[in-house]
């Protein structure tokens, strides 16, 4: 169960992560 959540908000992370990133990319172009 709590191996479960930290999966769940280790992808969160990773999603944000690489939305800012592609948005920072988006804006640099």
């Amino acid at each position: 169960m709590l191996s479960d959540l930290t999966q769940t908000i280790k992808s969160l992370k990773n999603l944000i992560k690489l939305r800012i990133l592609y948005l920072h990319g988006k804006s640099n172009f």
